[in-house]
């Protein structure tokens, strides 16, 4: 079963979440007394050992050699290899040692605490190219023979520059016909060398050559061009009071400009502080225009658009027909029926609920009988575990539980992290969830991940889960926000509304949906990411503050604040370079709509799969909304490949789109909402089927009536082409 109990998978790519992740540290074990007793009941209940076992690190492998030895003293050459598939920038490596360093040459020691030595480049030998090496010596003092451990990882992250440490000037020289010279200069105003630096900037212009830098990546926007350019190697550091320069020569139809630029190096020295504390907040409009998910009836959908002045072109009748006769009309305004709808049958298996309850949003099976449903109400959700006696075949429900502020959330994702492979024997073992939280108002705006142990153990004892427990002394869980930004160029088209995401089954992928609304316009993306490049960041993060723990250097207000990784913070580009791809599209038309058929999103899921030695990528996505006769329930399926271009809304991936209307055997004619669906393998896709049975109209107070299954269909019957 994939991802959810059984999953087994040896995902070294997340290995860096352990290491960084949930527990109390070593240098935080006097944590101080929280404002919740609940809180203080799980520290003590969770089992935190999971989280603190020592991960070798996989960026560097180091090999060493002694050249000669005399009276407790050696010399010895130490060579790094770079394991990764992309260059490593500015290296600087934490070196256990049971020896004393005397001298040191190529590199330099800038910092050493409890026997760890932090080792830095000597700028002659400041990168290290995929599969390339690069050498330093010592001098050390030890009465024992040296030890040296295989691998380790760099501690440098880029970082954007603080905008009043640097300034940047943009001249054009000479311009004939759409085509100038420009030349940019990047002065360091500050007092400390800018290190490895890089620049990313959006401009109204196209480069066609460059000089003194390099172009790493270029993407095409519809109003402007995202560039990230990169120092040569022989320009690569700016001194105090010093600039550098690069040329270039572009076209350009008008008077060129540069709408953005951020300045970016290479740097261990991470702050904390800087970031704003909540980048999701409302900047372009002051309130959210709501979509049918967020209503239970048609009814209250309707006069919430009376209300606002609104229209819903999305909204469509369904006649009272057996499947093989639905056709599908506008609203009123039109007596002609389109063509009938493609539809593809599942069978459901009854959850078992009474038919008066809240509808299940997402869930997750956990192998062995048993099964989490989530339930959302209002900004919060509510958690209940659903078992079936073996022998008797009865289900019960335990209390629900409730989730604060994890809201209209489609995100209900297990994973497991292990330390398996050929590097390290099999020492670990664990899991974690994904959940979608942050929510404000209705739906949720950011994503948290919490271990398996805190989670059971908040279901199983019936304690609250706070959104906002993240941010405890203990650092319960972490979260990633600025989800607006989490995109290829971290472009903020508008006010993020809402998001979801998923993970594959070997944890190498996160595929986040996000839609986002500025001026009364809607835009939908989906990007995929890297995980293993997101993990170290986090990783790294959490070796900053936990050192300046240990030296007593952690300003106020920073802890815990590596458990937040923010995509439109001061380390988006370490984070758009985990970026695979996005690709996007506005919302003119919810009929229309690719990416939100006809206004509705119930849930995604991905996996990816190799094809003609190729890395491609399936989504599974489900939409529809069962308010009175409003919507087809659909699942579409998504193909993705990885694509070199990046114009329009394409960005470093392709897709192509296939979707089909679902219908349930047992019912053809029934009204259908698809809820929370897991890929299991890359074909199965397992979803929440909602049936309407009826209304209850008592107390005054319009009710659905609904009954729930689980099913199951082949995602690769799903064959009719959208675009």
């Amino acid at each position: 079963m994939k991802k959810r109990g059984m999953r087994r998978v040896a995902c070294m790519l997340i290995l860096a979440i352990l290491v960084c992740n949930l527990g109390v540290s070593a240098g935080n074990t006097n944590a101080q007394e929280v404002e919740t007793e609940s809180i203080e009941q799980t520290q003590e209940s969770v089992d935190t050992s999971e989280w603190d076992f020592d991960e070798a690190g996989d960026e560097i492998e180091l090999s060493y050699q002694v050249t000669s030895q005399w009276e407790e003293h050696c010399n010895v050459d130490v060579t790094l290899k770079n394991v990764t598939d992309e260059r490593i920038d500015n290296w600087e490596i934490c070196l256990p040692a049971n020896y004393e360093i005397e001298n040191i040459w190529n590199a330099k020691i800038t910092d050493e605490i409890d026997g760890e030595y932090t080792i830095h480049n000597a700028e002659w030998n400041q990168d290290i190219e995929v599969d390339g090496t690069v050498s330093f010596g010592m001098t050390v003092k030890t009465s024992e023979e040296v030890e040296f451990p295989e691998y380790v990882d760099t501690t440098g992250l880029c970082q954007m520059v603080k905008e009043d440490k640097y300034k940047i000037e943009f001249k054009k020289h000479s311009q004939w016909d759409n085509t100038f010279n420009g030349q940019i200069i990047i002065t360091n105003q500050s007092e400390e060398k800018i290190e490895d630096w890089s620049l990313n900037l959006n401009s109204n212009f196209e480069i066609d050559q460059i000089w003194n830098a390099t172009v790493a990546e270029e993407v095409k926007e519809e109003d402007f061009t995202f560039y990230d350019i990169e120092n040569t190697g022989y320009n690569q550091n700016i001194a105090p009071k010093q600039s550098v320069e690069f040329g270039f020569i572009a076209t350009c139809d008008g008077e060129p400009e540069l709408s953005l630029t951020e300045l970016y190096h290479v740097t261990a020295d991470f702050d904390f502080t800087e970031a704003k504390e909540d980048e999701d907040e409302p900047e372009f409009v002051d309130e959210f225009t709501l979509d049918s998910d967020c209503f239970e009836t048609r009814e209250e959908y309707e006069q919430y658009l009376e209300e606002k002045g609104l229209t819903d072109d999305s909204l469509m009748e369904l006649e009272e027909e057996e499947v093989s006769t639905f056709s599908v009309m506008r609203k009123a305004s039109s007596a002609t029926p389109s063509p009938t709808p493609a539809s593809v049958e599942c069978v459901g298996r009854d959850v078992d609920r009474e038919n008066d309850v809240r509808a299940t949003q997402h869930y997750l099976p956990l192998g062995n009988g048993e099964t989490y449903l989530m339930v959302a109400s209002g900004k919060d959700a509510k958690v209940i575990k659903r078992t079936v006696d073996n022998e008797t075949g009865e289900k019960d429900f335990t209390t629900p539980v409730p989730f604060t502020s994890f809201g209209h959330g489609q995100t209900f994702e297990q994973f497991v992290v292990s330390n398996k492979g050929e590097k390290r024997g099999v020492e670990y073992e664990g899991e974690y969830y994904l959940l979608a939280g942050g929510a404000t108002k209705k739906h949720a705006r950011k994503l948290a991940i919490m271990s398996k142990s805190y989670f059971v153990d908040r279901v199983s004892n019936n304690r609250e889960v706070k959104f906002e427990y993240w941010k405890e002394e203990q650092g319960l869980f972490r979260i990633m926000t600025g989800l607006a930004s989490a995109n290829k160029t971290s472009t903020k088209r508008g006010d993020i509304f809402r998001t979801d995401a998923a993970i594959s089954s070997d944890g190498s992928t996160l595929v986040i949906w996000k839609e986002v609304q500025k001026s009364g316009e809607n835009v939908v993306e989906i990007s995929l990411y890297n995980m293993k490049k997101i993990w170290k960041i986090y990783k790294k993060q959490r070796n900053v503050e936990q050192n300046k723990i240990k030296n007593n250097t952690l300003k106020e207000g920073e802890k815990n604040k590596s458990l937040k990784l923010s995509f439109a913070g001061n380390k988006k580009k370490a984070l758009r370079n985990a970026c695979i791809g996005t690709f996007w599209e506005e919302v003119k038309s919810k009929k229309k709509s690719v990416l939100k058929p006809n206004g509705s999103f119930q849930s995604i899921d991905v996996e990816n799969y190799i094809e003609d030695g190729k890395v491609k990528w399936r989504i599974a996505m489900t939409s529809g909304n069962e308010i009175g006769k409003m919507q087809l329930a659909t699942i579409t399926r998504f193909e993705v490949t990885k694509n070199k271009k990046v114009t329009g809304k394409e960005a470093g991936v392709s897709y192509k789109a296939y979707r089909e209307h679902i219908v349930m055997k047992d019912y053809p004619g029934a009204k259908l909402e698809l809820e929370g669906g897991h890929l299991m393998n890359s074909h199965r896709f397992d979803f929440i089927v909602m049936r309407k049975v009826g209304m209850d109209l008592s107390n005054n107070k319009v009710k659905m009536l609904r009954n729930q299954y689980f099913s199951t269909i082949n995602l690769l019957d799903i064959k009719t082409r959208v675009k």
